[in-house]
């Protein structure tokens, strides 16, 4: 039963962080692609090369929060069904130390091991 109510502690704990990450990633997208389309107004020539690499890298930046994005809302889908924390390779529970490590996990970490052989 401690264990139990331990795991359902943090599990409310990792939901928590969920969201709050979900929130800052969605505000710096946002941000992210206002920045984006600023750039498109510049006439200078030398102003239009650097906001070239500028865009490039935001992009590649908004690209990365958007994949991170994809996993908090996977794993926030797994906390409403009751599969988060359940390995999606051996179905045995994923330790609350990988979770707090890692929160979007879907492998324990034997199954990680494996797959990155």
């Amino acid at each position: 039963m401690v264990r139990t109510s331990a795991r359902h502690l943090a599990t409310q704990e990792l939901r928590e962080r969920l969201q709050r990450t979900r929130a800052k990633l969605l505000h710096t997208v946002t941000t992210t692609h206002d920045e984006l389309a600023t750039l498109g107004t510049l006439d200078d020539s030398r102003d239009i090369a650097v906001a070239g690499v500028t865009a490039s890298t935001l992009l590649r930046l908004e690209n990365h929060e958007r994949r991170e994005l994809e996993e908090i809302e996977a794993a926030l889908a797994r906390l409403e069904s009751g599969r988060f924390g359940i390995c999606e390779g051996c179905r045995t529970n994923i330790s609350v130390v990988r979770l707090r490590a890692m929160p979007t996990a879907r492998l324990c970490l034997a199954c990680q091991a494996r797959r990155e052989r």
